[in-house]
């Protein structure tokens, strides 16, 4: 009997090559899914919102994945690339606490320096949390048709911000003059200590600065305007040490990396940075350029996150402790579609929250709550320091409505027909916010007094108090009709007895 190997040593080497595939390629087939769920899903969202750009940089220990979807601008029809810049925003907020406390640390000097402002002296950790008493009065961002030189608006909003301060360490204002003051005070050049502390050491070749932008590749911003967005100039910017950065998924992606592997490597800077907070929700709050949350509730993993909308421009990242995270940029103005891709890409980077994520719907209520446990948290709330100075005239527009509706915690502005956010219970006095606007995914914990009346909400961002109806946009606007309606009643009596006579 003649045994033919060939076919037995290529049943062998198939099953070698199964066994291996299942060690070694499972992991690129979990990216691919990935990938591929991406590459359908964001071209029919910029489909659907007439987007003209998005850059994706998601990474994982040992994997990364950058892809670049659409145009950089619809007028020239250049393509979108991995190398194109897009301006955003508040994303540079984390480079200038990072190389500032890089250099107090190259100095010898405590990460605790002291600044020195108008309104006092108060901590580098005062401005980088925004609790220095520093009234947000502007963004920094001037049109590009202002003939007023730079330094001197800075100066004057600098100025105009010191005239409206508060109590230093009593309260969170986002307020991004505090990162001007840090610069201003010590007499250094953020952009150089940014160049020389990270973009250059970390070869971040496409990041640069507002002033810098000639030349380079940079996407075209738009604004959304019907189905054909309009595109707009890049505003001057005021304050170079919060808004002027101009940077890539990647690179910023990359950045995030490496602050992640420095604080699990015990670094006293990057430790610093994660680890300082203010409570502005519990749990979860400010971190020196960063939010922190609790992803799957009170009892899931900790991520930080940081969020920004420019003008032409919305810029969003996640990352945790654990080398895992994502950089999505897009050049249009469009919060709610950015929320989406950080949800789907959230949902495979931290398979562990999604038994959570997905049972928290509207109408979704713990065990140790009741919907009657939330009747009395019903009525209208006020942002606290949305406008400031005689602006703040008008701040009964900006009232949020919280109501309760087929099982379903509501909060919605005054004149919305469908809220965009439900607050989810999580457990009494403290909700998830959920839905398709910037506010999905923060904290809101109830504020009472010491006789446990409810007097407002704190949020990550934002503080809110709980207004009496007579003197919310609700009773506001029903007197300005119930008066209309008298009036009308009385002219039509005047004119009726007028005729009769």
């Amino acid at each position: 009997m003649v045994f033919n190997r060939t076919p037995v040593l290529r049943r062998i080497a198939a099953a070698t090559l199964a066994s291996l595939s299942f060690f070694f390629i499972q992991p690129s087939l979990e990216a691919r899914d990935l990938t591929e769920a991406l590459r359908s899903y964001i071209p029919s969202l910029m489909e659907d919102q007439n987007i003209q750009g998005v850059q994706v940089f998601v990474f994982r220990p040992g994997r990364t994945y950058a892809e670049s979807f659409g145009l950089a601008s619809s007028e020239s029809g250049e393509k979108l690339t991995n190398d194109t810049a897009f301006a955003t925003g508040a994303l540079r907020a984390p480079l200038s606490v990072y190389a500032y406390f890089r250099e107090l640390q190259a100095r010898g000097l405590s990460l605790e320096q002291q600044i020195q402002t108008p309104a006092g002296a108060v901590s580098s950790d005062d401005l980088f949390l925004m609790i220095g008493g520093l009234q947000n009065t502007h963004e920094g961002l001037l049109s590009p048709g202002v003939e007023e030189s730079v330094e001197k608006v800075r100066g004057e909003l600098l100025q105009e911000t010191m005239e409206q301060a508060l109590e230093p360490g009593q309260h969170y204002i986002y307020a991004p003059q505090g990162y001007e003051w840090i610069f201003h005070s010590s007499d250094l050049d953020p952009n150089q200590l940014v160049r020389e502390q990270i973009l250059e050491p970390m070869q971040l070749k496409n990041s640069f600065f507002y002033e810098d932008r000639e030349n380079r590749k940079l996407a075209r911003g738009y604004e959304p305007r019907g189905k054909t967005p309009a595109p707009i100039d890049l505003p001057r910017v005021a304050f170079r040490s919060y808004l002027d950065l101009l940077t890539t998924a990647t690179d910023y992606g990359t950045f995030l990396q490496r602050l992640a592997k420095e604080a699990r490597g015990g670094d006293p800077v990057a430790r610093r940075i994660l680890d300082q907070r203010w409570h502005t929700s519990v749990p979860g709050g400010r971190s020196p350029g960063f939010y922190y949350h609790k992803l799957c509730g009170p009892d899931g993993p900790g991520f930080y996150r940081i969020l920004s909308q420019y003008p032409g421009f919305v810029s969003g990242a996640i990352f945790t402790e654990d080398g895992r995270g994502a950089v999505v940029l897009l050049n249009a103005r469009q919060q709610i579609t950015l929320q989406k891709i950080l949800d789907r890409i959230i949902s495979d980077l931290y398979p562990e929250c999604r038994e959570f994520l997905d049972q928290t719907r509207a109408g979704y209520y713990p065990d140790n709550v009741t919907p009657a446990m939330l009747e009395e948290l019903t009525g209208y709330y006020r942002p606290r320091y949305l406008l400031t100075g005689s602006a703040g005239v008008f701040r009964f527009l900006a009232d949020t409505h919280l109501d309760l509706n087929e099982g379903k915690v509501r909060f919605s502005g005054f004149f919305e027909t469908e809220p965009s956010i439900h607050l989810i219970p999580l457990a009494p006095d403290l909700f998830m916010a959920r839905g398709q606007a910037g506010m999905d995914g923060w904290l809101v914990r109830v504020v009472r007094n010491q006789d446990g009346e409810v007097t407002g909400l704190q949020t990550d961002l934002m503080p809110y108090e709980k207004v009496n109806v007579l003197f919310s946009i609700g009773g506001i606007v029903g007197f300005s009709v119930l008066g209309l309606v008298m009036l009308a009643i009385g002219m039509v009596w005047f004119f009726v007895r007028r005729r009769e006579s």
